[in-house]
Formats: C-alpha cells, sequence, structure tokens
C-alpha cells in the first residue's frame, strides 16, 4: 500500500481523524524495521535458512534493540532526533518574535506555518510561549510526542497516547447494532478472497503450461542444432541468438548464489531478469 497519496495521506498524518490508526500498524515502520535488519545483521547472507535467520532475530536483533531500550532508558544514549528536536528548540527560543498567531500550549498547536512545516512540530511563538513559565530545555524522559492533542507533552506521567473522542473502539462500539451488516460485508469480502485466489492459482497453472511448451521448443532447437553441427552459418547464427539467453541465465545462477544483497538500481551484470528474482 502506497501511503503518499490523497487518499491515504489522512490515515498517518497527525490530524483529528475520528479512527486513528496506530503507527505501529503502518507499513512504513514495517519497511524500516526489515531495513535495518536487511543492512546491519543480514548483509552477508543473501538467502539465509529459515533457522540462521530465526537465530539472527533472537540472537542479534533482539539483544541490540534491549540494549538501546536500557540507554534511552537510562539517559546514556539518545535517539536521533532528539539532538536536532533539541537545535531547533534553542534556536526558537532566541528567535526575534514579530507577527502574533493563535498560540494554545495545552494542546500545542500554533497557527504559524513555520508550525505546520515543522517535522517535530515546534515554532517559536509556541516555545517561547512555553518558557514563560518553564525557562529550561525539557529533558528527554519527560518529552513525550503524540500523535494527538497536545502534540508534545512535558510530564513524567505517561498520558493516552490515542485521546478518548478519537480512540478506534468507539467506532467499534457504536457499529455493534449493525453486526449483520458487518457479517454481510465480511462473507462478501472473503468470496471475493477466494476468487482472487482461484484466479492466482489458474494464472499459477498457465505459466507452467508455458513453461512446458518452452521446454519441448528448446529441446527440438537442441536436436535440430546437432543435425546441422557442420553448418558454420547455421551454428554461428544460433551463437549469436542465444548469448542473450546464457548472459541471464548466467546472471540469475549468480545472484540466487550471492552472499550480498543485489543492488537496488542495478541489476547484476546489467541483466533484468536476474533482477527480478526474490
Amino acid at each position: 500500500m502506497n501511503w503518499y497519496n490523497k487518499k491515504n495521506w489522512r490515515l498517518f498524518t497527525r490530524s483529528s481523524y475520528p479512527r486513528a490508526m496506530p503507527i505501529a500498524r503502518t507499513t512504513m515502520i514495517v519497511e524500516s524495521h526489515w531495513r535495518v535488519l536487511k543492512h546491519n545483521y543480514k548483509y552477508h547472507y543473501n538467502r539465509p535458512r529459515l533457522d540462521h535467520l530465526n537465530h539472527i532475530i533472537t540472537g542479534c536483533l533482539i539483544p541490540d534493540m534491549l540494549n538501546t531500550w536500557q540507554l534511552y532508558k537510562n539517559n546514556r544514549s539518545y535517539p536521533s532526533w532528539w539532538k536536532v528536536f533539541k537545535t531547533d528548540w534553542r534556536k526558537c527560543l532566541d528567535a526575534e518574535r514579530l507577527e502574533s498567531y493563535h498560540v494554545d500550549v495545552d494542546k500545542w498547536i500554533c497557527s504559524c506555518p513555520a508550525f505546520i512545516n515543522s517535522p517535530y512540530l515546534v515554532c517559536k511563538h509556541l516555545i517561547q510561549t512555553y518558557a514563560t513559565s518553564n525557562p529550561d530545555v525539557p529533558q528527554f524522559k519527560t518529552t513525550i510526542r503524540r500523535h494527538d492533542y497536545p502534540f508534545i507533552y512535558f510530564g513524567s506521567d505517561d498520558p493516552p497516547r490515542i485521546h478518548s473522542i478519537n480512540t478506534p473502539w468507539n467506532h467499534i462500539r457504536q457499529s455493534s447494532s449493525n453486526e449483520p451488516e458487518t457479517m454481510l460485508e465480511v462473507s462478501g469480502k472473503s468470496e471475493s478472497s477466494g476468487s482472487s485466489t482461484r484466479a492466482r492459482v489458474d494464472t499459477i497453472e498457465n505459466k507452467k503450461a508455458v513453461l512446458a511448451k518452452d521446454k519441448r521448443i528448446f529441446e527440438m532447437l537442441n536436436s535440430i542444432v546437432e543435425q546441422n553441427i557442420d553448418n558454420d552459418n547455421f551454428f554461428a547464427e544460433y551463437m549469436r541468438l542465444r548469448q542473450n539467453l546464457v548472459d541471464d541465465t548466467i546472471a540469475c545462477n549468480e545472484a540466487l548464489n550471492a552472499r550480498t544483497q543485489q543492488r537496488t538500481w542495478q541489476p547484476p551484470r546489467n541483466r533484468k531478469l536476474a533482477f527480478w528474482l526474490r
């Protein structure tokens, strides 16, 4: 699913969407997790066995994540965004405040354009208003970034991450009275998924039939070449025509036996067939 389009943008951005979607449910977090796994732990193994992959996750990835969490918890280390956040905070604190905008520190919102464009939702109006009663720079352990009001919360207690009026369970309670309609929708979705599965199976069977036909054609071609092995012109033209297919086959074999990941934008040996291997 592509989240960066107008239809799905409102599902994961910071907004008052009534059916809030947890950020851990989005494909962006999953893709980021797999990127860390492949580039930091699996770079020597292109296609590891399942037991080896399980050992990498349980023996390397999870212990490192727990160690990083303990460092964050004990103030021994900080995430990458915290340094930029403090830098932006000090810049906004020292900036000259010329214009006046609507500022609400309790909800942590401001009507200025800088607030909308800031990746951390900070601006000089909010920070300078907040600094009148709290002059010190906030600490990491007491700074909580949220996806609902207030967007940034400062305190030792941990408030609910989703406001009660925006919790998705409200929608589930409201739709409980429409259970028969929901059952009909679920049954319709199951029928459509079953038809798509059957269509996929039919497509695979058609591909197998094409491969079987190609195998017979290649055997016939090999027999014809053996019968005309003494024809130099025929054999030279055959060698010219087969070269691309042979090169792609060698590239596929090298990709399957490689111990490193394929490059993203350039296929191995400049052959496009091996680029699509999984």
